[in-house]
């Protein structure tokens, strides 16, 4: 019964805001909160994924490192390759997933702060190889 009742209340909630905060931006005329807020559920998304590997025990420094991955793969297939943003967006995530097991299975090895160290060194990584390959165009970016 009480699950139940936890489920109807997320469901209200979920509809409230989903159909809610819209009718109220367009409303009030307000059309820059809809980046604001996306900006907060993209930022929500992310702590998740941070608090996740607090809850395991791990101190994981590496989240950027696969946002900034996916950013980019996203961008380069739209401006380079013409494809469209929608098919980019799972296309990003998939290539993600497996770039992080690739680099993940022997970064689990590690325990303590070794493991936080070297999540850190993988985000500078790849911060410095955004700007030194070519195909990101560097600091000058895709556009």
């Amino acid at each position: 019964m009480k699950r139940t009742r936890n489920i109807l209340a997320v469901a209200v909630f979920l509809l409230v805001v989903l159909i809610g905060v819209p009718w109220l931006i367009e409303a009030t005329g307000r059309l820059d909160l809809y980046y604001t807020l996306t900006s907060v559920a993209l930022l929500s998304i992310a702590s998740a994924g941070v608090w996740v590997t607090f809850y395991i025990g791990r101190i994981n420094i590496g989240q950027g490192a696969f946002a900034l991955m996916g950013g980019y793969v996203s961008a380069i297939l739209v401006v380079q390759y013409g494809v469209s943003f929608w098919l980019t967006l799972p296309l990003a995530g998939l290539f993600c997933a497996a770039a992080s097991v690739l680099i993940g299975l022997p970064i689990l090895r590690l325990r303590g702060v070794y493991f936080a160290m070297v999540t850190l060194v993988l985000t500078e990584v790849a911060r410095l190889l955004a700007l030194a390959l070519p195909i990101t165009n560097g600091a000058k970016g895709m556009v």
